[in-house]
């Protein structure tokens, strides 16, 4: 009885082994999924900042400049652009992007 238990018990720890295996094999992960499990990975707690411009509408000011994300706010940062666009800008008007 006891032999017939212990080969029922290691069928199932193969089959379920055999099913987790496969199972990964598709597994991929995207650049930002391996960015992100560097970053958890490395030794430093922080995250690099740049600064972007925010528009403003009513200045006269303008070119071409890294401009935040418009729902950047107190509590959310976005990353920061890759390329400039023109628009208006004030110059002491900044604020934080990711980089």
């Amino acid at each position: 009885m006891k032999k017939k238990v212990f080969l029922v018990v290691l069928a199932i720890t193969v089959v379920s082994a055999v099913c987790v295996k496969k199972s990964m094999k598709g597994v991929r992960l995207t650049d930002l999924g391996l960015e992100n499990v560097e970053a958890l990975a490395a030794d430093n707690e922080g995250t690099s900042v740049g600064t972007c411009y925010l528009e403003e509408p009513t200045s006269s000011d303008r070119d071409h400049k890294l401009f935040c994300d418009r729902r950047t706010d107190n509590s959310t940062i976005y990353p920061c652009p890759q390329t400039t666009t023109y628009g208006p800008y004030l110059e002491n008007s900044r604020d934080r992007c990711t980089k």
